[in-house]
């Protein structure tokens, strides 16, 4: 439905407020609220037309005054405009979403209203001047580079260049009809090298249009932001070329930086593109607005969270006057310049917020569609005596996060099941889904990002992924649940890993265990392990240094526990792969072994683009259903507690399933120790943690 306009005296109606329902419920028959997420990607205005939106056909008419529109459960203002709700929608701030969730209620008690400001004063249409220039800023990015090392709390690390040694950048940028040619420049980037005893690492040239700028300079791995001054002349109408200049050696003959962003601002016409205008007001005197297919509704939005609605007139030529404080921000918009949300689907509404729920158990699917694969599983775990809790993540965001899809939803509601829950309470996580460091899409080649993992820091790798830390409910460093996950996209592969598994329970284990190492180094931290938790050397084999596909072929020959300890990758063990993602497939033996990996990267179960060796390995049709690998870069020696605990675990017959010995592992680590800290964060289990521990006979 289009906007209708109703004017007065030459002035565009932009809102009225809608009267009350008369057919609200009666207090004595209270009507269940419903819900609906609308899901925004851009900054922009939002308007939904009542009637178009998915209302249940059961709701009957609506009663105005019990409309809320929260997100991340705080109010946002709205417009009730001619039978369309309109607000101002911001792109998600969260790094793990490509969408920021509004919820839209209506239905249900009556609800303070949360209806935007407007502004008292209108312009004067005998104004003797009017501006017809606004101060625009346009940012040029794109994020297709991922630089671990360089996450920050206030940016992320996905850059658009990188600028290296004796390079010259030249970036063209396009900007509309100038009112003036001077501006001004502003650039982020990331110094991705650092001597030391040199200072300042880093120095660019800058350059506008072949116009030398500025020499910017900083030091260190940080970010930096640049802002530049714009002379008359800089600036031209249409193309302009942007060099950032590496070619002249500075102070370090190792200097690479990334490029984060360039904005630009500049003065331009106060005219509309695609019926929509925003910018910042230079003087105090009234703006012309122009190029508008109708008159169109104005707002203020230096707050962006709390716009006010403008007075405006709309004169006889179509130009709309407004008047507005001197650098306020400026948005305007006629009836195609509307942003349209990515979605508008229903809330779901459960009931894991009850007391009286209780799990030994609990499983979280990515989809709907993965739930009937799990019933095997399901029902073998409930026959072992474990209560069992089976719910989508969906049902988890809209309950527990305010429809926000981020891995704090999820720690949300297990500290939820894990306090308010009826006790015992649970001890076992499965996360059933793929994930990506890609959270928001940008390469648009990530793998469905179905459960979402949590971010944590490390000295070495930067930032990297763990599922642990979502399960420390109490934040003292420890999970409180053993964790596990299957990263499977469909049923079919959910299917075959409940399958592996509960074969892997029920047939008998070989006797052997193997210990590979890439080398020497390796082989005194295998020895130093394998006494400290004083494994049975009898049915040891050693495969110290060992050859490429020399691993394969012992483990064909059949093992309990294949250990390794070396150099590793995300596609491989060892510098001359020992064992990689394309040698997966010769692997034979039944019933397979559980698998350590002590090593760096082999468990990155979240690359945007390549498989890990451990999802390799779990994913193969023979591989094992246990795999342990590490999702970062750490040092074997802060390896080795956790190492010796997990061997040690794995041999005592109070641990009876797989998470129990994970557990077991981590839980007499000091972590008190940075070093500490990530091995029990970044050591990640594909599998299920109540996988029941298969081992040989005595």
């Amino acid at each position: 439905m289009g906007i209708i306009w109703l004017v007065f005296g030459g002035w565009a109606a932009a809102c009225r407020h809608l009267p009350p329902s008369p057919s609200s419920p009666a207090a004595d028959t209270p009507r269940q609220p419903h819900a609906l997420k609308i899901l925004v990607s851009a900054d922009g205005f939002y308007r939904l037309p009542l009637a178009e939106a998915p209302f249940p056909p059961d709701n009957g008419d609506v009663s105005w005054q019990t409309i809320s529109l929260t997100t991340a459960g705080e109010p946002v203002p709205y417009l009730l405009a001619e039978d369309a709700l309109i607000f101002y929608g911001l792109a998600p701030s969260s790094r793990y979403t490509k969408y920021q969730p509004y919820l839209l209620t209506w239905g249900g008690a009556a609800v303070a209203q949360t209806h935007m400001a407007s502004a008292a004063a209108q312009p004067a249409g005998g104004a003797a001047s009017f501006a017809a220039s606004a101060t625009h800023r346009l940012q040029f990015t794109e994020n297709v580079l991922y630089e671990s090392t360089a996450a920050a709390a206030n940016s992320e690390p996905w850059f658009w260049h990188t600028i290296q040694v004796s390079q010259s950048l030249s970036l063209p940028l396009t900007l509309p009809p100038l009112a003036n040619s001077q501006g001004q420049l502003r650039l982020q980037l990331w110094g991705a090298t650092t001597h030391e005893h040199v200072s300042p690492d880093h120095d660019l040239d800058i350059l506008l249009n072949g116009q030398w700028l500025q020499t910017i300079r900083w030091d260190g791995q940080r970010y930096y932001t640049a802002a530049l001054p714009l002379p008359a002349g800089s600036l031209r109408s249409g193309g302009n070329i942007l060099t950032l200049d590496n070619s002249e050696p500075g102070a370090t003959w190792l200097d690479i930086s990334l490029l984060d962003w360039v904005e630009i601002s500049f003065s331009a016409p106060t005219q509309a593109v695609d019926d929509w205008f925003d910018g910042y007001v230079e003087t105090a005197a009234p703006l012309h607005l122009t190029g508008f297919t109708a008159p169109p509704f104005v707002f203020d939005i230096t707050d962006p969270r709390q716009p006010i609605q403008l007075a405006a007139r709309t004169a006889a030529n179509n130009t709309t006057q407004v008047v507005a404080a001197a650098g306020a921000h400026i948005a305007a918009v006629g009836p195609a310049g509307w942003r349209q949300p990515a979605a508008i689907v229903p809330v779901q509404i459960s009931a894991w917020r009850q007391p009286e729920n209780q799990a030994d158990m609990i499983i979280i699917a990515g989809g709907a569609e993965l739930l009937p694969a799990l019933a095997p599983l399901v029902a073998a775990r409930q026959s072992q005596g474990l209560r069992v809790a089976q719910l989508t993540v969906e049902t988890i965001y809209d309950e527990f996060g305010a429809g926000m899809a981020s891995p704090e939803s999820i720690r949300t509601f297990l500290t939820y099941a894990m306090t308010m829950w009826t006790p015992p309470s649970p001890r076992y996580l499965l996360l059933v889904g793929e994930a990506t460091t890609d959270y928001r899409d940008y390469l648009s080649q990530s793998p469905a990002n179905l459960i979402p993992p949590l971010l944590v820091p490390t000295a070495l790798g930067g930032e990297t992924i763990s599922d642990v830390r979502l399960a420390d409910v109490d934040a003292d460093g420890q999970p409180d649940l053993a964790v596990g996950r299957w990263p499977a996209t469909n049923p079919e592969a959910v299917a075959a890993l409940a399958q592996r598994t509960l074969a892997y329970e029920q047939a008998a284990a070989a006797g052997q265990t193997i210990f590979i190492t890439e080398n020497d180094e390796f082989t005194r931290f295998a020895e130093q392990v394998i006494g400290l938790s004083q494994f049975a050397p009898a049915r040891l084999a050693r495969l110290y240094g060992a050859a490429p596909d020399q691993a394969a072929q012992a483990w064909n020959q059949g093992a309990w526990l294949v250990a390794y300890a070396g150099h590793g990758s995300l596609s491989q063990w060892g510098q001359a792969g020992i064992l990689n993602v394309d040698g997966v497939g010769s692997l034979q033996s039944q019933p397979p072994p559980i698998v350590l990996q002590f090593s760096c990267l082999t468990g990155f179960f979240a690359h945007p683009a390549q498989d890990s060796l451990s999802e390799a390995l779990l994913h193969h049709a023979h591989g094992p259903a246990l795999v342990v690998g590490p999702t970062s870069l750490t040092l074997s020696a802060n390896q080795e507690a956790f190492a010796a605990n997990l061997l040690a675990a794995l041999q005592d017959p109070t641990a009876l399933r797989m998470g129990d010995a994970m557990q077991q592992a981590r839980r007499d680590l000091n972590l008190a120790f940075d070093s500490l800290q990530e091995i029990s964060d970044t050591f990640a289990l594909l599998g299920d943690p109540a996988t029941l521990i298969r081992r040989p006979p005595p």
